[in-house]
């Protein structure tokens, strides 16, 4: 929490520092027709683009516009962002909106009865404070939800900020600065810059909380710092400008005025845009990846690098460089120039200079192409020169390494070790060994000192180790490639990184070599390897500055966002303390700021689902025909969003990843099923543990289609043909029954014809008429008996006959059976007989049967009466049972109730009774069976 026990004004003696370390700034045109009010950033990188009209998303390329004002709202005023809530939008008519930039959700709330100036969401809390320029401020936290004016504790409505700090709230107004306790019953006034030390003068109009500091700017163009003590530092800027915004970044502000844009760096406010002249400057924010993005008052949109900048531009290509407290050593192919970039340069010497080492006593090191090695003082005092050494003429010195008391010289013949004593003012050489005779001749780009010996870079001839007591050459990786020259080394955590001519850049640990695999394809030689923060080299080549995060194997390339410019391959060009390294690229030293936490990857989110040309809305299940599904998406990679490649996946579809650089891909004719979209982003070619995002979807199937359905469905057309073929395998089996039954009955009507009982009583009765020799009646009996068999032979062949034709068969019978009877059966028939078909012999069966268990004499007659009832034909005779009946085995009646079965589903019935025998026979009609 900020202290305010005093509010002490302390001008700090320090002015405009016109450094030349500022970003390279690259426009861009947000084709946007109405003038940007504010920037800023969220989680994921992007840069959001408020107006009056809208809120716009700019991702590197293109500005989508999320959400617009309208009329019932007003329009846009301000911006602030909360964790949970996404942006919060203040309006003209005193709305907030609140928009969720993940999900696309949008909120309005009547906030106040007046415009909204500024907002102020805290990012870990739900609370908001608002402010109305002339109305006071809004504060929500917890149950407390109200709008405070003069009458409630504030000494101005003229508010232009206010920030949320814990449970105090801090507002800049006209009248200074106030702090305010939050209480149950609404705001206690703490502390107020006019009550204690009469300085109403000082109109605040920015004010930004930065961890316990507090960062203030008023009307007189001035920064004031006041930290937790409550000590309070003025940072004015020489020309009178007003400021626009003030942003905190780490601990060093960027001031946003109406001439240009400033941080405060050492205590001194530097102008970072433009370079040369003014420029008004109305919005600015720095995003996840370091680059500071800021809009004109022309509404022109420009970023340009924290990470690395432009430090000093010189006349001619820079070959090496060297760093002490405020002072820079810069060697050139003709002399050395020493100085800072504050007071300018002067020429230390006359050489051509290939290598710039500063000692721990601040010695500086210096070694030429063609006149050997020389030592100067901090002052510039020259404390050695060394052209020769006991009989070697070693006149191009290549690198100088520095280890303790020992100096490592590299040349064009070898190595050579001295043994050094040296104070700020002298250097003596008190012994000096050669390794050339270890070591090998040729030459030596690089020296290396560590624990485990002295690694030596080679030309064309890989690099060696000594330990002291054994050389150790490593020429070629494990797979027998040769690596060449050796150009750079550096040492992390006992691993040896080391860039070749052949191989690019590799890793030796442990005695084992391993070749990394880089983004770039070309095997360009990295002419410095430099171990920064956080586990992460930096990687030097001519065209370009890599960052390689060493536990993701990463590498991050930055070249044309920088406008470097191709330069020679000079080794190890470089410089550091403990803020910045200075890198030499042609005529030029860049900046790269050290202790940043930087951002590897892409961050990529899912901007739009498409479904048959439709925005989706969050939906994850859709019918059958919404399978035309498009996919729009977006990676953050705000340094060059040109870089950056995609890969993306239909699981449940694709077998494997494809990749593009377009922003949108399509599946247009998706089947029915279950499916998980994923896609991921790189800013190099490589995919490796890259994030990625996902959208799962399901396509449902018709039902018709859908496998119970179709399952349902076989199993019904199974059934159906189960049951076709059972009931046509069951006619068949009936058919082939009624065959063997008809076969069964043919036997028995032929059993019946030459039954001897019958034949014997036939012949019995012919032999009586012929004893009688009544001519007549016997020639009758005969032909009646002729034909009746004749019938009966006709009838056998056929299932089914006709009543009329099966009548004729029973009046033949009953004509024969009465000339044995002496007329005693009587038949009753319908006179117009009965329309129905009947298994042949049926009627001659049942007669046969009545003949066969009744007595039949002059006294005794049968009467067979033949009647249809119904559907039913009743055969009915009367009983006059016979006192010895023969024994019946029932074939006949049973004969007869099969055939019925097969012919017609209902069966035949016997209806018995004291006074008559009655079988009752189902009528079969002929259209049923023809």
């Amino acid at each position: 929490m900020i202290k305010f026990w005093a509010f002490v004004l302390v001008f700090c003696s320090c002015g405009l520092n016109l450094r030349a370390q500022s970003p390279y700034w690259t426009t861009f045109d947000t084709h946007l027709d109405e003038n940007i009010l504010k920037l800023t950033t969220d989680s994921l990188g992007f840069v959001w683009q408020l107006t009056a009209n809208g809120l716009y998303k700019f991702d590197g390329l293109r500005s989508i516009k999320k959400t617009a004002a309208n009329e019932t709202i007003g329009q846009f005023t301000c911006i602030g962002q909360n964790a949970s809530m996404g942006f919060v939008i203040g309006t003209s008519n005193g709305f907030l909106v609140f928009y969720n930039p993940y999900t696309g959700e949008i909120v309005f709330e009547k906030w106040m009865d007046s415009p909204v100036t500024s907002l102020h969401c805290p990012s870990a809390q739900n609370d908001c404070l608002s402010v109305s320029y002339g109305h006071g401020i809004k504060l929500k936290k917890e149950r407390l939800n109200k709008k405070f004016s003069v009458e409630d504790g504030l000494v101005s409505n003229e508010v232009y900020q206010a920030c949320l700090v814990g449970n105090e709230v801090i507002v800049a107004s006209d009248q200074g600065l106030q702090r305010l306790g939050i209480t149950k019953n609404g705001l206690q006034s703490l502390f107020t810059s006019g009550t204690e030390n009469g300085d109403f003068d000082i109109i605040l109009t920015q004010l930004k909380i930065n961890d316990d500091d507090l960062w203030l700017a008023d009307f007189d163009a001035s920064i004031l710092q006041i930290n937790d003590n409550g000590k309070t530092d003025r940072f004015p800027l020489l020309k009178r400008e007003k400021i626009n915004e003030l942003y905190t970044h780490d601990e060093e502000p960027l001031v946003a005025t109406n001439g240009g844009l400033y941080q405060l760096r050492d205590g001194k406010l530097e102008q970072l845009f433009p370079s040369t002249g003014k420029a008004d400057v109305v919005t600015m924010t720095i995003d996840e990846e370091h680059n500071i993005w800021l809009v004109t008052s022309e509404n022109k949109l420009m970023r340009g690098s924290m990470l690395f900048q432009r430090f000093q531009k010189f006349s001619q290509e820079i070959q090496c460089l060297a760093h002490h407290n405020e002072t820079f050593y810069v060697g050139f192919s003709d002399k050395l120039l020493k100085g800072n970039f504050t007071t300018g340069f002067s020429e230390m010497l006359k050489s051509n200079v290939n290598c710039l080492k500063v000692s721990e006593a601040g010695n500086l090191w210096v070694g030429t192409f063609s006149e050997g090695l020389m030592v100067f003082s901090s002052k510039g005092k020259l404390l050695e020169k060394k052209k020769s050494w006991e009989g070697f003429d070693q006149q191009s010195v290549l690198d100088i390494a520095l280890d303790k008391n020992k100096v490592y010289v590299s040349s064009l013949s070898g190595v050579e070790v001295f043994e050094i004593d040296e104070t700020e003012d002298r250097v003596i050489f008190k012994k000096m060994e050669h390794l050339n005779d270890l070591i090998g001749d040729g030459f030596v780009y690089q020296t290396l000192p560590s624990d485990q010996g002295l690694f030596s870079g080679m030309d064309r001839q890989g690099f060696r180790i000594y330990d002291g007591q054994q050389l150790t050459s490593i020429t070629r990786l494990p797979s027998g490639q040769k690596l060449g020259s050796v150009l750079s080394m550096a040492f992390t955590d006992n691993t040896l990184w080391f860039s070749s001519s052949e191989v690019g850049l590799c890793q030796f640990k442990e005695g084992k070599i391993k070749k990394v695999n880089t983004s770039d394809p070309s095997k360009e030689a990295y002419t410095a390897i430099i171990p920064i923060d956080h586990g992460q080299l930096l990687m030097i080549k001519p065209k370009s500055f890599e960052v390689f995060d060493i536990s993701k194997l990463h590498f991050m390339s930055f070249d044309e966002e920088l406008d470097l410019r191709p330069s020679p391959a000079f080794l190890n060009a470089y410089a550091q303390d403990s803020n910045y390294v200075y890198i030499a690229n042609n005529d030029r030293i860049y900046t790269f700021k050290k202790g940043e936490n930087l951002k590897t990857d892409p961050e990529i989110i899912i901007d739009l689902v498409d479904v048959n040309l439709t925005h989706a809305k969050g939906r994850h299940i859709f019918e059958e025909n919404e399978n035309n599904i498009q996919f729009s998406f977006s990676g953050s990679w705000m340094s060059d969003a040109l870089k950056i490649n995609y890969q993306y996946k239909m699981d449940g579809y694709d077998t494997h990843w494809r990749q593009t650089k377009d922003r949108s891909v399509s599946y247009p004719k998706l089947p029915p099923g279950n499916y998980t979209f994923r896609v991921r982003a790189s800013e190099t070619t490589s995919f490796s543990n890259e994030p990625e995002v996902s959208y799962a979807i399901e396509i449902k199937q018709r039902f018709y289609k859908t496998r119970i359905f179709l399952i349902v469905c076989s199993l019904l057309i199974l059934y159906l043909i189960y049951k076709l073929l059972s009931v046509r395998r069951e006619a068949q089996l009936r058919k082939i029954e009624m065959e063997s039954k008809h076969v069964t009955s043919q036997l028995v009507n032929l059993r019946s014809q030459i039954n001897p009982h019958f034949l014997f009583n036939s012949f019995n009765t012919l032999m009586g008429l012929i004893e009688e020799d009544d001519k007549e009646r016997s020639l009758s009996f005969v032909e009646n008996l002729t034909d009746f068999y004749r019938l009966v032979l006709e009838h056998s062949k056929n299932q089914l006959v006709t009543f009329n034709h099966e009548i004729k068969l029973v009046k033949l019978y009953i004509k024969l059976l009465n000339e044995r009877f002496e007329d005693s059966i009587h038949l009753v028939v319908p006179d117009d007989g009965i329309n129905t078909m009947i298994p042949p012999l049926t009627l001659q069966l049942l007669i046969e049967n009545a003949v066969k268990h009744n007595e039949v004499n002059k006294e005794k007659h049968l009467a067979i009466e033949i009647r249809q009832e119904g559907d039913f034909l009743y055969v009915s005779n009367n009983k006059r049972k016979k006192l010895y009946a023969p024994l019946s085995s029932g074939s006949g009646l049973e004969n007869i109730r099969k055939r019925y079965e097969l012919l017609n589903p209902r069966s035949i019935d016997i209806i018995e009774t004291a006074e008559s025998f009655t079988v009752k026979l189902p009528i079969i009609y002929e259209s049923s069976h023809s």
